[in-house]
């Protein structure tokens, strides 16, 4: 990478780290869910079923698979790795978090 390229990163960088942390969370919340979002309804409306479940599987298998650091640039791997938190949920949550995603869905 030239210098140049490498110093535009790196001021961006230390500007998005300069926001306050309630501010980076909301914008990439923003960001990240409207990138699902929108490829969903993409899919929903211009497919024929079973496609977009089909392919949102896809979507999502590679989502899960770049933010937990197994794809991507390699200069950010170990930071994906740590910021994606991989937690065990107990039974209970996921019965209820699925069931929250179905009543979304249906309503």
């Amino acid at each position: 990478m030239d210098k140049k390229k490498t110093f535009k990163m790196e001021l961006l960088g230390k500007t998005w780290y300069r926001l306050p942390v309630m501010i980076r969370a909301i914008v990439t919340g923003f960001a990240v869910s409207t990138v699902g979002v929108a490829t969903w309804a993409l899919m929903g409306t211009t497919l024929p079923l079973p496609w977009p479940f089909i392919l949102m599987l896809a979507f999502l298998w590679a989502y899960l698979r770049f933010f937990s650091g197994h794809w991507g640039p390699k200069s950010n791997i170990k930071n994906r790795a740590i910021l994606f938190r991989r937690t065990i949920l107990p039974r209970r949550i996921w019965m209820l978090s699925l069931l929250a995603a179905a009543m979304i869905v249906l309503i």
